[in-house]
């Protein structure tokens, strides 16, 4: 009996000191390792696509980080039409701030929530660029152009990424004496495209539409005097 009782015992001790190492390691699924970002660029006789790879989960800006705590970055930089580029940098916890060169170019921008979004200086000039979470497999980058329904006036990019329902455009005049900024829209079902004001979405004032087929984007902007996009896949 008293052996009987001392095996039941260090059973008893095993399976606590079992219970004990599980919590102090508990078992689970391993997260994310890194976050993707995939969007546009345009800018003075340039256009293109973006793609970010933070290495680490999903991280915006922590003020109480330390001011020296910063992250690696890698990022390709794909000109429509031309070359692909690979750019570093890194991402400086505390503000949010991201910094990138490669091949003569130079980015800097703020992540956030929402995404990626800053300026870029090159040898030709500069521009704007906007990136969403996301990768290639589930976001299509569109690259076109707009024209001003009076010949002779504005032109210039119009460029825009689409993930699910959700669509962010770019506009960079070509002359830069105009606004060149980025703002949201969506797409519903049957392809149909509202481009929003980018400071009231209240306010519809661009639509279009997607061929899937043909891999292209087309539509009308309003205002005085309006005028036409259009858009294919980047390349």
């Amino acid at each position: 009996m008293k052996l009987r009782s001392l095996f039941l015992l260090l059973a008893i001790f095993a399976l606590i000191l079992g219970g004990c190492k599980d919590e102090e390691n508990p078992a689970g699924p391993a997260g994310p390792t890194s976050t993707s970002y995939v969007g546009v660029m345009a800018g003075t006789g340039v256009s293109g696509t973006l793609s970010i790879v933070i290495p680490t989960a999903k991280r915006v800006f922590t003020p109480s980080a330390e001011p020296g705590d910063t992250v690696e970055v890698t990022a390709t930089l794909k000109i429509n039409g031309g070359a692909t580029i690979p750019l570093t940098g890194h991402y400086i916890v505390a503000t949010g701030a991201i910094h990138l060169t490669g091949g003569g170019y130079t980015f800097d921008g703020i992540v956030t929530a929402d995404g990626i979004t800053g300026t870029f200086t090159y040898a030709g000039g500069g521009g704007i660029f906007n990136c969403e979470e996301g990768t290639s497999a589930n976001t299509q980058s569109y690259c076109g152009r707009y024209q001003d329904n009076t010949p002779g006036t504005e032109t210039g990019y119009f460029n825009m990424t689409v993930n699910g329902t959700a669509i962010y455009v770019l506009v960079y005049p070509d002359d830069g004496g105009g606004s060149a900024f980025a703002t949201t829209g969506s797409i519903n079902a049957e392809n149909v495209i509202s481009i929003y004001n980018p400071e009231n979405t209240a306010i519809v004032v661009a639509t279009g539409v997607l061929n899937p087929t043909a891999h292209t984007v087309s539509g009308q902007y309003f205002g005085d005097p309006g005028g036409t996009w259009s858009g294919a896949l980047c390349n």
